[in-house]
């Protein structure tokens, strides 16, 4: 308590100030994510995505992708999905064989010896919401497999943030 961070108790503590004390005694921030602690850096927010889908902005320049992933299961998308999505489903990714067989054919890995991501296509990956781990294990297996962190980006809101916000929803052939 000698050496903690000043608090002024007049005032509602900010998240700010939140983050100094948890800092100071070593506390786990709790306000962040249990499932995805160790994605963050690799979000990606609503509007940026919409800009991207209608090559609208010369914002969403700055965040070049060549595929938008849906990973959740089947009966999933059919509810509904993000326009121009591909869906892979995040069990796709449980065994290894299956995940370097998704990395050559549709991601552009080279798959040998040693694995090649040169020309490693750039994803945006996303499912259900916030409180789905369908992303963030398919995230996770590719990342431990050794594809580029940079080359991810998940759009951790998913299907529930999109559909909130009203945006277009497209329902696959059933």
């Amino acid at each position: 308590v000698k050496h903690s961070p000043d608090i002024d108790f007049d005032q509602p503590i900010s998240r700010q100030q939140e983050t100094k004390l948890h800092e100071h005694y070593g506390w786990p921030l709790y306000w962040l994510d249990k499932i995805t602690p160790d994605l963050r850096g690799l979000g990606l927010h609503p509007h940026i995505l919409v800009r991207l889908i209608a090559g609208t902005d010369t914002e969403a320049e700055q965040f070049p992708y060549d595929d938008i992933i849906d990973s959740r299961t089947p009966d999933w998308v059919r509810r509904g999905t993000i326009p121009g999505a591909v869906n892979i489903p995040f069990t796709e990714f449980k065994s290894t064989d299956n995940a370097m067989e998704i990395m050559e054919d549709r991601f552009n890995v080279t798959v040998g010896d040693t694995w090649d991501f040169t020309y490693a296509r750039t994803l945006v990956m996303f499912c259900n919401g916030i409180w789905c781990p369908q992303s963030p294990t398919a995230i996770k297996k590719l990342l431990s497999m050794g594809y580029p962190a940079a080359k991810i980006k998940y759009f951790r809101g998913g299907m529930q943030n999109w559909s909130s916000l009203g945006l277009t929803v497209v329902y696959p052939d059933k």
